[in-house]
C-alpha cells in the first residue's frame, strides 16, 4: 500500500538534489586563468574539469571555438575530473567568459509548464532560461511605456508581442531551439539579450545551466614596430563648443604590423577610423572632431593645450594641437521655457547612476547656446552612448509617471478625506441649527408660560385683596347694626 506521507517527503528530496546539482553540473576547478600571447603564437593551457552530476556527459567541448579550442571528450562519468589541455588561438585582446558544453541521456517527457517572466526596471526577471519543448513562457510588463519584444537574430519584431502596463504575451516553444530576444521601450533597446533554451523531451540533451564556465583574459603582445604621424594644422581659433573637423596621417615606418592603433584625447571626438591595424610602409589619413568644452564665461579668451595620443605596439605618440577660444558669453541652459538645462540633467542622471554606460564612457554632448537669438546646437555620441541617455531618460519618465500616479491616488484619497469632513461638517451645520430653533420654540414656550403664570398670579392675588376689603367692609357694616 502507498503511503502518500513519504512519497511526498521523497518527491521533496529528489527535487531538492536536482536543483542543487543544476547549480554547478560540470564545473571547472581552476576557473579563472590570465596569460599573456604573443600574435600568431598559440597558447596551451591545463585546466580541471569535474562532472558533479549522477550522470555521464557526452561529447565536452568549448561552446565558441573562435577563442579557446580542445579535444574532444567522449564521456565523462559522475564524479570524474580530467585534466584538459586547451588551447588559445584568438589574435586579439580577450577578457570575458567561456563554456564548455557537454551533453547527457534523458527521457524528460512533455512537461506542458507555464512560465513567467516580469518585465520591469527594464531588465527580464529571469532573462535566460531552460524549458522543455511544448512549455509556455508568460511575459508580463510592469512599465508605464509600450515594449515589444525583438528577435536577437534578425532584429525583427515579433508579432504580438507589443505590451502596455500590467499587459502579457504569451509565446509555447513546440520545438526545441534557442530563442534569443531583447526589448524595446520608444524605439531604445534595451541592455539585456535574454535566451530561453528549449530542451528535447528525450534523447542527448544539451542543458546551457550545466555548462561548465571559464573566467579567461588574453593579454596580447605584439611585434614592436615604429610610426609616425603628421598632422597639416595643429593651431585653432575655435568658439566654445563650435566642432572643427581635421586630420592626422599615420604612418607605419617599422618592419612589422602595427596592432589596435588607437587615437584620443581630450575635445577629440568622431575619428573615422580608431582601433585598427596598419601593415608596414602603410600609411592611412584619419579624420577627426575637435571641439572646445567650455561652460564658464570665464574659461573663454584663453589659450589651451591639448594632444591627441596615438597608442599600441608602438612607442606611444603625442600630437599637440594650441587651441584658442575668444570671449562669449556663456550659458549652458538650452531650455527656454525656464526648466532645467540639458547640461544639469545629464549631471543628475550620472549622480543617480554613476555606474551607467553613459556616465562612464564620458559622453561627448555639445550643445552651444550663442548670446544671439539663434541657437545652434551639436550631439556627438557612440550609438552605445546614445542609446544609454534614452533608456535613463525613459527610465527617468517611468519613475515620473509612477510617481504621478502615486501623487494621483494620494490626491484622490485626500480629496475624499476633504468631501467626507466637508458633508460630517454640513451635517454638524444642520444639527446645529436644528437645535438653535429648538432652543428658541423652547424659549418662547417657556416665556408664554411665564407670563399666563404672572397673570394668574396677578389675577388671584387681585381677587383675594377685592376679597379682603370686600369682608372687611361687610364687618363694619355689621357692628352698626
Amino acid at each position: 500500500m502507498i503511503n502518500y506521507k513519504y512519497m511526498s517527503f521523497y518527491i521533496l528530496c529528489i527535487l531538492s538534489i536536482l536543483f542543487i546539482s543544476n547549480v554547478a553540473a560540470l564545473q571547472i576547478l581552476n576557473n579563472t586563468v590570465t596569460v599573456n600571447k604573443t600574435a600568431n603564437v598559440n597558447k596551451d593551457i591545463v585546466i580541471q574539469l569535474k562532472n558533479n552530476e549522477s550522470i555521464p556527459f557526452y561529447n565536452l567541448t568549448f561552446r565558441d571555438s573562435s577563442v579557446i579550442t580542445m579535444q574532444k571528450i567522449d564521456v565523462l562519468q559522475p564524479g570524474e575530473i580530467k585534466n584538459i589541455t586547451a588551447t588559445i588561438t584568438t589574435n586579439s585582446n580577450f577578457d570575458s567568459i567561456v563554456k564548455i558544453l557537454g551533453f547527457y541521456q534523458t527521457q524528460i517527457g512533455q512537461s506542458s509548464q507555464t512560465y513567467n517572466i516580469n518585465v520591469s526596471a527594464f531588465q527580464s526577471t529571469p532573462c535566460d532560461l531552460s524549458i522543455i519543448k511544448g512549455d509556455t513562457v508568460v511575459w508580463k510588463s510592469n512599465l508605464q511605456s509600450d515594449i515589444v519584444m525583438s528577435d536577437a537574430n534578425t532584429n525583427l519584431p515579433i508579432d504580438g508581442s507589443t505590451m502596455t502596463s500590467g499587459q502579457t504575451f504569451t509565446k509555447t516553444f513546440s520545438s526545441a531551439t534557442v530563442f534569443q530576444y531583447y526589448f524595446k521601450i520608444s524605439g531604445v533597446r534595451f541592455p539585456q539579450t535574454c535566451i530561453i533554451t528549449v530542451l528535447n523531451d528525450g534523447g542527448f540533451v544539451n542543458n546551457p545551466l550545466y555548462d561548465a564556465a571559464l573566467n579567461l583574459k588574453v593579454i596580447m603582445s605584439f611585434t614592436h614596430t615604429t610610426i609616425n604621424a603628421l598632422a597639416p594644422v595643429s593651431n585653432y581659433t575655435l568658439e566654445f563648443f563650435r566642432a572643427q573637423s581635421g586630420s592626422v596621417t599615420i604612418i607605419n615606418t617599422g618592419n612589422a604590423t602595427a596592432k589596435g592603433i588607437s587615437l584620443s584625447g581630450d575635445w577629440f571626438s568622431t575619428f573615422d577610423k580608431n582601433n585598427f591595424d596598419l601593415q608596414p610602409g602603410e600609411s592611412i589619413p584619419v579624420t577627426y572632431s575637435m571641439i572646445p568644452q567650455i561652460f564658464k564665461t570665464e574659461d573663454t579668451n584663453k589659450t589651451y593645450n591639448k594632444n591627441l595620443t596615438i597608442s599600441g605596439n608602438f612607442e606611444t605618440k603625442n600630437i599637440q594641437y594650441t587651441v584658442f577660444v575668444p570671449f562669449s558669453i556663456v550659458s549652458n541652459s538650452v531650455n527656454s521655457s525656464g526648466g532645467q538645462s540639458i547640461l544639469d540633467y545629464l549631471r543628475d542622471i550620472c549622480l543617480a547612476n554613476p555606474t551607467n554606460e553613459f556616465c562612464n564612457l564620458q559622453p561627448r554632448i555639445i550643445v552651444r547656446n550663442g548670446t544671439d537669438a539663434n541657437t545652434s546646437s551639436t550631439i556627438t555620441v557612440t550609438q552605445a552612448q546614445w542609446d544609454a541617455f534614452n533608456l535613463a531618460y525613459i527610465e527617468s519618465n517611468e519613475r515620473n509617471s509612477v510617481e504621478s500616479n502615486i501623487r494621483k491616488e494620494e490626491l484622490s484619497a485626500i480629496r475624499t478625506d476633504i468631501s467626507n469632513v466637508t458633508t460630517t461638517i454640513s451635517s454638524t451645520d444642520a444639527r446645529i441649527a436644528a437645535l438653535e430653533a429648538q432652543s428658541k420654540e423652547s424659549y418662547v414656550t417657556t416665556k408664554n408660560i411665564t407670563i399666563i403664570v404672572l397673570l394668574v398670579l396677578i389675577c388671584i392675588l387681585s381677587a383675594g385683596v377685592w376679597y379682603y376689603f370686600y369682608k372687611s367692609k361687610l364687618n363694619t357694616k355689621f357692628e352698626q347694626y
